[in-house]
């Protein structure tokens, strides 16, 4: 994973890519994840085809933050 620091309890807007080499996904353009929810600072995001973890390559905080239901 990239150097990355999310705050823990946080929603991002992120892009993921696959690193696995196996995968149809890898080498793929990025994929758009709208909200992805940091739990305790250590987020993951799992391919839907490999159920392997996806690299984030990129994060920005959501402003104003998602309301939880």
């Amino acid at each position: 994973m990239s150097d990355l620091v999310f705050e823990p309890g946080k929603y991002y807007a992120a892009v993921v890519q696959c690193i696995t080499e196996t995968c149809e996904n890898y080498g793929q353009p990025p994929f758009d994840v709208p909200e992805l929810y940091s739990n305790a600072g250590t987020p993951s995001v799992q391919c839907g085809l490999c159920q392997q973890s996806m690299e984030i390559v990129s994060a920005i905080l959501i402003d104003p933050q998602p309301e939880m239901a």
